[in-house]
């Protein structure tokens, strides 16, 4: 946890989810000393998960032991999508880890092909710093090697912002300042994908 976090009166609760069958799950829960529940965080806080091995097979998948730092995640839930987080293996404790900025349901699963789609959340975001869809984050398959470089444009086809290396945006342009609610176009290019669609801002 952050310092500033860590500082706090604070209670973790870990809480594994046996409905998921396709991975192992846990939902991770902060709350103060009052019992709010404590969500987001300007700062990223590292998750990690051990996974167990059964007759030479990774819990609740088709990955075999040897296969794990090749093809197993960390993915956290939406609602609606499990999402990737960018992640490493530890073959040695068998852990998966990963660094975010909010806290939800997380599991270790088998790495799921995106192909040649990007995958847009949250679409629409609103970036007014409640600590709900502040970002938007463009996923792409991890077969795609390089940086990638992502360009936001008005309709009217005016650059608003360039990501590069980075591939989640808050809704700021160039200058720092924040763009007007509305419809937004990107462009996404890394190796040799090339993808193009929309994006909406609101506010």
């Amino acid at each position: 946890l952050p310092k500033d976090i860590a500082d706090l009166n604070v209670t973790m609760k870990i809480t594994r989810d046996n409905s998921i069958t396709d991975g192992i799950a846990y939902k991770f829960e902060l709350k103060d000393i009052a019992g709010n529940k404590l969500t987001s965080f300007n700062q990223p806080i590292t998750i990690s998960i051990n996974y167990t091995v059964v007759n030479g097979r990774i819990t609740n998948t088709s990955v075999s032991e040897s296969e794990a730092g090749n093809k197993l995640g960390l993915y956290w839930w939406d609602g609606v999508n499990w999402l990737p987080v960018t992640s490493s293996i530890n073959t040695s404790t068998k852990t998966v880890s990963g660094a975010v900025k909010h806290l939800s349901l997380f599991a270790v699963k088998e790495k799921a092909s995106l192909g040649d789609k990007v995958l847009v959340v949250s679409n629409p975001f609103t970036p007014n710093g409640d600590g709900i869809n502040d970002t938007v984050s463009f996923y792409y398959d991890s077969a795609y090697v390089g940086t990638a470089v992502i360009k936001i444009y008005k309709r009217t086809g005016k650059l608003v912002r360039t990501l590069e290396g980075s591939a989640v945006w808050d809704g700021k342009d160039e200058s720092g300042e924040n763009a007007e609610a509305g419809l937004y176009i990107y462009n996404l290019q890394v190796g040799i994908l090339n993808r193009t669609g929309t994006v909406v801002l609101a506010r």
